[in-house]
């Protein structure tokens, strides 16, 4: 009995083995093969929007291995203080749709940041709260982005409010940068 458990350990030890090097390693490296390829086209698909003409709107890009990161300024694409798209707005995002659309992704995130001045009296019946108005924009924009053929179970809605500043709110260009809107393209 006892030789019996011994030979069915070292069995199980080269079954290990076996598997790890024909099976196991095998998938890891190619998984590690793919996640290079998608950082190598992830920086050209870069270079190509920041070649286009729509770069004037857009103020930052970032690149990483599973997504591309736009920063659009919402004073660039909202009415002040509203969720409604202004004109402009309209130019800005379907400058985007169109480049979505020629280039390819897989998803979405529309993320809106607002700064910390409170919602006005005006529009406090509809947005209590930064939150609610950073929602509504975040929405307005998935909306935006469906009547112009992108498909809605493509597209994510994302609210943050003021809970993520990246500068201080204590000066106007420094609540101005805060409000923004990040679309994390995938």
């Amino acid at each position: 009995m006892r030789v019996f458990g011994i030979f069915v350990f070292i069995f199980l030890i080269f079954l290990g083995v076996y598997f790890y090097f024909t099976k196991w390693r095998p998938i890891v490296d190619k998984v590690n093969d793919l996640r290079k390829e998608n950082l190598y086209l992830s920086k050209k698909l870069a270079e190509k929007w920041e070649s286009q003409e729509s770069k004037m709107f857009f103020s930052k890009f970032e690149i990483s291995e599973e997504k591309l990161k736009v920063v659009i300024p919402s004073d660039e694409v909202f009415v002040s203080g509203t969720a409604e798209i202004s004109d402009n707005g309209k130019k800005v995002l379907k400058d985007l749709i169109n480049t979505l659309k020629k280039r390819g992704f897989n998803k979405i995130d529309i993320e809106v940041h607002t700064d910390n001045t409170p919602v006005g009296a005006r529009l406090k019946v509809l947005y209590p709260t930064n939150w609610e108005l950073g929602g509504a924009r975040a929405s307005n924009i998935v909306k935006f982005f469906i009547q112009n053929g992108i498909p809605a179970n493509k597209l994510r809605a994302i609210s943050c409010g003021d809970a993520y500043p990246i500068t201080s709110n204590l000066t106007p260009e420094g609540r101005k940068q805060n409000r923004r809107i990040i679309f994390y393209i995938y």
